[in-house]
């Protein structure tokens, strides 16, 4: 799958910039980047989007992604 077909990207375009929330940080080891929203249908699209992404580059379990998944608005 290339960046174009990528789960849920078709999806996540709709949503107007305010819709969803993008926070970055430098860590010592890489970098931290938390996307959220508090709309569902872009909650469940994010979810869908990160789980993808972390299974096409090969590092499945991102250290409290799965955390997330219990969360209305992360």
């Amino acid at each position: 799958m290339d960046g174009f077909t990528m789960h849920g990207l078709t999806r996540l375009k709709l949503a107007k910039p305010d819709e969803i929330k993008l926070e970055y940080r430098a860590l010592e080891n890489g970098e931290r980047i938390h996307y959220s929203s508090e709309y569902p249908q872009f909650v469940s699209v994010l979810h869908e989007w990160v789980d993808t992404q972390a299974n096409e580059h090969g590092n499945g379990d991102i250290p409290g992604h799965k955390q997330h998944h219990l969360s209305n608005s992360e």
